[in-house]
């Protein structure tokens, strides 16, 4: 079943909820403005296009640490956004990638890829995995697709209290079994910045209802009319793990050329320098034409 088919159901089986509590005098509704909040950190506005580098530092309890470097490239459309990372470092996982697509065009699927060079092959990423452990971060791989943003009609959104300045804190439970199966989330909480409609940091607890782990956000900047943060860093209460993220070489819209082939699942195991290596000869045969046709 489609993304937008899922949302779909979960939309009608929520309805259908709230009118028989209508109907019974029962309150089941969400808090109103703790969802108008939400939905509105989820409808911020994105570069259509971006790409960066992405250094990852992976702690473990004991205070080793792993350095990893990829390069992130996103693509949004007006129904659907793509979402492609490359690594490059260290030696051990370098050809690694990874792909995900959302949207809600007719047709457009939901989807994720993983490309791991050892295997020799692109693996479609189910369903029931995203919730697990992104290439051992404390990052899952739904959470790659939708870094400081969510879903509003996974959640019930159960209260909204004020935080520090101009922040609110919202709380909220998964809205059903299928949900905390799928992100491995039964509830959650945000801190969100109302002048800017960006989380400070998000807090998670597992299926179980143990706290699971932290997401701050830091050094968010505003590039072309759009906020996003540099810094990212994850800690899992559970194992002592923590993950750093740190986004340099930020280029955003029209100063991120790259070719959108990039992020379809085809490219995957190809790797970003032979599409620039394509992109080039393009380059070159177009130049060439140009100086014959004078």
């Amino acid at each position: 079943m489609s993304g937008r088919m899922r949302r779909l159901v979960r939309l009608s089986a929520v309805g259908a909820l709230m009118m028989a509590a209508a109907g019974s005098g029962t309150a089941a509704a969400d808090d109103v403005a703790a969802r108008d909040l939400m939905t509105r950190v989820a409808a911020r506005a994105e570069p259509a296009r971006m790409m960066t580098t992405v250094q990852f530092e992976l702690q473990a309890r004991n205070g080793d640490v792993q350095a990893r470097t990829a390069t992130l490239y996103r693509l949004i459309g007006n129904d659907y956004k793509k979402i492609a990372m490359y690594f490059s470092l260290p030696r051990g996982i370098r050809g690694s990638s990874f792909l995900s697509w959302n949207g809600q065009a007719p047709g457009f699927e939901d989807d994720q890829w993983l490309y791991v060079p050892a295997l020799r092959r692109v693996r479609r990423v189910p369903i029931r995995e995203r919730g697990q452990a992104f290439l051992g971060t404390d990052l899952s791989y739904g959470d790659i697709s939708l870094v400081a943003k969510l879903d509003p009609e996974e959640w019930r959104f159960e209260s909204i209290e004020p935080g520090e300045g101009t922040t609110r804190v919202v709380t909220a439970s998964a809205r059903d079994a299928d949900i905390v199966r799928e992100t491995g989330y039964s509830r959650a909480r945000w801190t969100v910045d109302t002048a800017r409609d960006f989380p400070s940091q998000s807090e998670y607890w597992d299926a179980q209802g143990e706290p699971l782990k932290r997401v701050a956000y830091s050094d968010i900047e505003l590039r072309d009319s759009t906020w996003s943060a540099d810094r990212i860093h994850v800690e899992n209460f559970k194992t002592g793990h923590r993950t750093r993220l740190h986004l340099t070489e930020v280029r955003v819209n029209a100063a991120a050329t790259f070719a959108d082939d990039l992020l379809e699942s085809a490219q995957l195991g190809r790797g970003p320098r032979s599409t620039r290596r394509r992109w080039c000869l393009r380059l070159r045969r177009c130049r060439l034409r140009r100086q014959r046709s004078r």
